[in-house]
């Protein structure tokens, strides 16, 4: 292993390392005194080494610099990165997250990702993220969500959703909604729905609703759909 300058430590200059170093004992002091260069420069097995208490000491800018290597990071590591740490991610980093690191994160964390973060997440991320997690998301990161990624969320996923979360989606998210994920809403998240909500309800989403779920936005749905509701809750 190569050996570290004490020189850098001690007068505050970057400590001169290389790929060979072993920055496994470096403090956070230390790890904060690395260069956006020499960061950029660390080698999987230097990054997977950083004590989970010296990752503390990376600024916004080095986190950045980690570029796609933060998919490597262990669960540990990334359960030490603040929610300041985490919101400094590029929207690329935060797709390169793998789903047991999303899984890791805590609901603070989650809580603390930037609309941007969230959005950047594909299904298969998104599906990691566990119901707990998810109900910590602010109405503005939920939003966020693309159409693709509300489409794959699981049943149990979409019922974790809090009233305030469902009335704040979109048209266009409301759409994307599976069939068989609006059926596990509770009345009381459907009637959450804005009539802008249920106007917006597809003929076969509406054709999905339980009676109970249909009884509570009958009043806003369009006529033209109301025979279709009839239709099916009596075939049902």
């Amino acid at each position: 292993m190569g050996s570290v300058s004490g020189i850098g430590g001690l007068y505050g200059a970057p400590p001169q390392i290389s790929s060979t170093t072993d920055i496994s004992g470096f403090t956070s002091g230390e790890i904060r005194a690395l260069t956006v260069t020499q960061v950029a420069a660390l080698t999987t097995a230097q990054v997977t080494s950083i004590a989970t208490g010296s990752l503390a000491g990376l600024t916004a800018r080095q986190v950045q610099a980690l570029g796609g290597r933060v998919g490597v990071l262990t669960t540990g590591q990334v359960q030490a990165l603040s929610t300041g740490q985490l919101n400094a991610l590029a929207k690329p980093q935060a797709a390169a997250l793998t789903a047991a690191q999303l899984d890791a994160l805590t609901s603070d964390q989650i809580a603390g990702l930037s609309r941007s973060e969230i959005a950047a997440l594909n299904p298969t991320q998104l599906g990691a993220v566990n119901t707990s997690q998810l109900s910590q998301l602010s109405v503005s990161q939920v939003q966020a969500l693309t159409t693709g990624e509300i489409a794959g969320l699981s049943s149990a996923q979409v019922a974790s959703l809090g009233t305030d979360q469902i009335a704040g989606l979109k048209v266009a998210q409301i759409r994307a909604i599976e069939t068989v994920d609006l059926r596990a809403l509770t009345t009381g998240q459907v009637a959450a729905f804005s009539r802008a909500q249920a106007v917006a309800l597809t003929y076969s989403q509406i054709a999905a609703l339980q009676t109970a779920q249909v009884a509570v936005q009958m009043n806003f749905i369009l006529s033209g759909q109301t025979g279709s509701i009839r239709f099916f809750q009596t075939i049902r």
